[in-house]
């Protein structure tokens, strides 16, 4: 059987903006990028052993902590702009050092809430999200690179695209969704069966089966900030690295316990 290996890396919730300093984590940008350079230099490694023919790079949202809360507000050390500036620059550099991995390197990208316009989501529309102006940066800063801009979502917020082995991805931020319903919608908006959903979102990395549709959670790059600390949720922060063998799934999850 001919078959061609490829990989999936999923990137998000930097937050980028947040501050903490607990007994259990530590985060500040400069933090950010040393984490961020760990999943680069994760993501080359296992992807010069696997040597996959393409490397597709899920945004999935929450780059920046924004302004929706007011303690989001409270706890952030730069204002929105500079968040937006800041986190396009990492994920650029980031971008840049991953082109080579692979001979076809494809980021794709979703809307998020962290990222909405308008604090108030009742009064918020899906478009006008600071993602979309993180997403034209990359492009224009990486214009001249072999990274391929795919801009083909069913929407703002969902995004759809097929495997070289012919499998089906769909991909959203995962604040409409979860993790235990979402693939009855996404099945239920595209009439036709899904293979693998991958969400973000929740700040925690898992990975669920049902009837034969695996739903896909990425970690968080932030980690437990005051607001995981109040609700005692404690976690790693971690992104995943997917690597597709034929009809084989290997689960790279990227650890990311440094703050020095």
């Amino acid at each position: 059987m001919n078959y061609k290996k490829e990989a999936i890396l999923l990137l998000s919730d930097l937050h980028i903006g947040v501050e903490c300093d607990n007994f259990y984590n530590t985060y500040n940008v400069d933090i950010a990028r040393k984490r961020i350079q760990k999943v680069v230099d994760d993501t080359i490694r296992y992807c010069k052993e696997q040597n996959p023919a393409r490397l597709t790079i899920l945004n999935l949202g929450d780059l920046v902590h924004g302004i929706i809360h007011v303690n989001a507000r409270i706890e952030a050390s730069l204002d929105v702009v500079d968040e937006i500036m800041v986190a396009s620059e990492i994920i650029s550099q980031a971008l840049n050092q991953l082109q080579g991995v692979a001979p076809e390197v494809i980021y794709r990208s979703c809307v998020d809430n962290h990222s909405r316009a308008v604090a108030d989501k009742n009064q918020a529309i899906e478009k006008e999200n600071f993602n979309k102006l993180i997403d034209w940066y990359l492009q224009e800063r990486l214009k001249n690179t072999k990274i391929k801009f795919v801009n083909d979502n069913i929407s703002d917020e969902i995004g759809k695209f097929n495997l070289l082995n012919g499998k089906v991805v769909m991909f959203a931020h995962g604040h409409n969704d979860n993790i235990n319903s979402s693939f009855d919608h996404f099945i239920g908006a595209t009439r036709e069966f899904v293979d693998y959903i991958m969400l973000g979102h929740y700040h925690s990395s898992k990975a669920k089966t049902y009837n034969g549709i695996t739903v896909i959670c990425n970690g968080s790059v932030v980690g437990t900030e005051q607001f995981a600390m109040s609700k005692r949720l404690f976690g790693n922060p971690s992104q995943t690295l997917l690597m597709f063998d034929d009809d084989n799934l290997v689960n790279y999850t990227i650890n990311l316990s440094i703050n020095k």
